[in-house]
């Protein structure tokens, strides 16, 4: 490829080689042509001679640190030119990591299910056939078997989730992200009876996005305030958004809720990494980390607040939108 540097260095050339040959003419015309007797003739050929006498000074001190500057700057053009091809290898590796690191997941979550629906289909017949023959620490055991194969049909079926997330084509369009929070709020409530929250929806909040992701997104944020309220005598949850100064939209979803401690905050969105006991507060551990990867695929991101004993708030955009 053709450096940017190439026309000015050609154009030093030119001056050089115009100014030596003007100098060569000039000294052709002092010894041949006859003399002149006028002042400004004189001057002329004086001003020539001195010419061809600082020559080698304008070379040395202008036209040599010229292209020599002409030359550093196209070895530093081709380090860059190679930089670059380096780090379009280096992506393309990732990307193909990654790619392969999904295919992983997708396939052992698959392959997990199989023996996973025999441990449960078998310790159900158990429990129907033979529940009576067992005493309290057999009943116990099995409990434990049907529970342990309850989490891990949820882990599995998370897995897949974060899989298809990262797979998935995005289709972009434009949606109420206050109508979606709504009916997921009304499904957790006839999931969750019990639990009487407060559930404040702030109206006509946009969002353009996939709309089975972005329903995901809502999903995960709304049943982790959900469930991290559950122990609060007045539980509230808030759904709403804010403006930064460049007028971009930061979704957020605030609960009241027994909140984390911000030293571990970097954890919060990785895979099964958890901040509270799962025996008090059950999930995938999977559910935060696919949230991440569905706003990243949104163009956003996503990040959390929180002072132990006093709720959290999750925050996450832009997702491309203006309002």
């Amino acid at each position: 490829m053709p450096s940017i540097y190439q026309s000015p260095f050609r154009l030093l050339i030119i001056m050089a080689l115009s100014i030596f040959l003007s100098e060569f003419i000039v000294m052709i015309a002092i010894y041949l042509l006859p003399p002149f007797h006028s002042r400004l003739a004189e001057a002329i050929f004086d001003a020539a001679a001195l010419t061809v006498m600082l020559s080698p000074m304008l070379y040395f001190f202008l036209f040599k640190p010229m292209l020599s500057q002409v030359k550093e700057r196209e070895h530093a053009e081709e380090e860059v030119v190679k930089l670059n091809k380096e780090l379009e290898r280096h992506i393309s590796e990732l990307e193909e990591l990654n790619l392969n690191l999904e295919s992983f997941s997708y396939s052992v979550s698959h392959d997990l299910r199989s023996p996973l629906l025999v441990i449960q289909g078998f310790s159900q017949l158990l429990a129907e056939d033979y529940g009576e023959a067992l005493d309290s620490k057999g009943a116990d055991f099995l409990q434990r078997i049907v529970a342990s194969s309850k989490r891990m049909s949820q882990i599995i079926d998370s897995l897949l989730t974060l899989s298809q997330v990262a797979r998935k084509e995005i289709q972009h369009e434009e949606l109420d992200l206050s109508d979606i929070a709504s009916t997921v709020a009304v499904e957790l409530s006839k999931k969750n009876p019990k639990n009487h929250v407060e559930v404040i929806i702030e109206k006509g909040v946009k969002a353009r996005g996939d709309a089975r992701l972005l329903r995901i997104v809502m999903e995960n944020l709304l049943d982790n305030a959900w469930k991290y309220t559950s122990k609060q005598p007045n539980p509230n949850i808030e759904f709403g958004i804010l403006k930064e100064k460049d007028e971009s939209i930061i979704y957020y979803v605030r609960d009241n809720g027994i909140g984390f401690d911000m030293a571990y905050a970097d954890k919060l969105f990785t895979p099964f990494k958890r901040l509270h006991p799962g025996d008090e507060y059950p999930g995938s551990g999977v559910g935060l980390a696919t949230v991440k990867r569905i706003v990243y695929r949104h163009g956003g991101r996503i990040w959390a607040e929180s002072v132990v004993g006093n709720g959290a708030v999750f925050y996450f955009g832009p997702l491309n939108w203006r309002v």
